[in-house]
């Protein structure tokens, strides 16, 4: 019974990283986006999505994948390694 809590205690801790560090990184990318002077309609046209839906990115409340997030440090001009390097490490 032990070994079956510590793995439902692993899987949580995994979920609330894995939130944390979505939330930390659409932070991040909002910060940049806004120091470029671009709008959340800007980028979201770029990526061929909802205004709605990247504003859930920003917010942290949607996951996406490795191509898309290349593809928003692509458009803020940014190395992807100065944002996500500080965030895992943290």
């Amino acid at each position: 019974m032990r070994i079956v809590l510590t793995q439902i205690e692993n899987t949580y801790d995994l979920e609330l990283m894995e939130q944390q560090f979505y939330t930390e990184l659409g932070i991040a990318i909002r910060s940049h986006r806004r120091s470029k002077n671009l709008s959340q309609d800007y980028m979201a046209k770029k990526l061929n999505i909802s205004q709605t839906a990247y504003s859930k990115i920003e917010a942290g409340k949607s996951g996406f994948s490795a191509f898309r997030l290349r593809h928003i440090f692509k458009l803020l001009g940014i190395d992807p390694r100065i944002i996500i390097a500080p965030i895992l490490e943290g």
